[in-house]
Parts: C-alpha cells; structure tokens; sequence
C-alpha cells in the first residue's frame, strides 16, 4: 500500500469535501450514489441505472417524471395568450363604457343645445313683440304729436284773428 494509511478512493465527476472528512463518510455517500464517469467531450455518460437514480430521486423530490413532464413553453404561452385575451376584453369593455358615455355627454349636449335654442327664439319673440309695441306707441305718440301742432296751429290762428 506504499505508505496509505487507507487505500486511495476513486472520485468521478462529483468532487467530495474530502479535506476533514472521514474515509468512512466518503464510503457511505460515495455507495449511496451511482458511479458517473465523464466521456471523451467533457460531458457525463449516464447509463440506464443512473437514469433510473436521477428519476427515482426526483421522484422522492415530489418532482414530475420525466416521461410526464408537461410542456413549459405551451402553458406559458396558453397563460400569455389566455392574459392577452382578458386583457383585450378588459379594453374593450372599458372602450363600451367610454363610448356610451361620450353619447350621453353627447345627448345632454344636443339636449342643452336645443333649449338654449329654445330660449333664444322664445327671447327674440319677445323683444320682436316689444319692438312692436314700441313701434305702435311711437305711432300713436307721432299721431297724437300731430293732432296737437294742429290743434296749436288752430289755436293760433285763432288768437290771430281775434286780435
């Protein structure tokens, strides 16, 4: 054994805290899982019993089998699109709303439009009136006017001839 205290373990690809670590923790973790060896291009060769590991120990994780393993990609993208989709319902109805209420703003416009309207001609009628009352009293007061310069004249030339 040329001077090992314990003889030399074999470490494959998985590196072990050997340094303060005991030869009989090294033993035990190193059975306890199935021997990895590195291929010629740096990457792990698994073999079926070491598939078989990896799955029963996901297994014990909770994890999904790997035979059963959903597609990611598909449920995020049915999730972005199922998002999009209530998003896009969101917007339109929120466009409905904004719609109808730029109707009824519209409505109420139209509406306060008409009575000033309204209220415009009902004022013109009544200045119209006025101006025609005016009118009429400015002609009974031209007339009136007159009757008394006739009745003055008349007057005058009566004291005229009296004198």
């Amino acid at each position: 054994m040329q001077g090992y205290r314990y003889p030399p373990i074999r470490i494959d690809a998985k590196m072990y805290p050997i340094k303060g670590m005991a030869v009989s923790q090294i033993v035990k973790i190193k059975s306890r899982e199935p021997s990895r060896s590195i291929d010629e291009y740096g990457e792990e060769e698994e073999d079926e019993q070491v598939a078989q590991y990896l799955e029963d120990e996901e297994f014990e994780k909770g994890a999904i089998n790997m035979y059963e393993a959903r597609d990611y990609s598909k449920i995020n993208e049915e999730q972005i699109n199922q998002k999009v989709r209530e998003l896009q319902e969101i917007k339109e109805s929120e466009m409905e709303e904004l719609k109808i209420k730029l109707l009824e703003m519209e409505c109420e416009v139209q509406e306060r439009a008409r009575q000033l309207q309204e209220q415009l001609s009902q004022k013109e009628n009544e200045v119209q009136y006025k101006s025609h009352k005016l009118q009429e009293a400015q002609k009974v007061h031209q007339y009136e006017q007159e009757q008394a310069q006739r009745i003055l004249l008349m007057q005058q030339e009566e004291m005229l001839m009296m004198k």
